[in-house]
């Protein structure tokens, strides 16, 4: 007759190593914070705004010099 712990034995060692493995994660995330940092979008003026629609193309030359003339003025 054998003397294991059947059914039973096999979810406790399964518990127990997952258990391990996500404290084995959370250690070395806790040691070792890694990844890129959020950078939050930078704010554009609008004459930086102005110059990108120029290069874009959506506005000629001639609106872009007025523009830009009021934005300076």
């Amino acid at each position: 007759m054998m003397m294991g712990m059947g059914l039973i034995g096999w979810v406790i060692m399964l518990l127990f190593w997952g258990g391990l493995a996500a404290g084995a994660v959370l250690l070395a995330r806790a040691l070792f914070p890694g990844g890129s940092p959020v950078e939050e979008p930078r704010e554009l003026d609008a004459l930086q705004i102005l110059e990108m629609r120029y290069a874009r193309g959506e506005i000629a030359r001639d609106d872009f010099m007025r523009m830009k003339q009021d934005l300076e003025a």
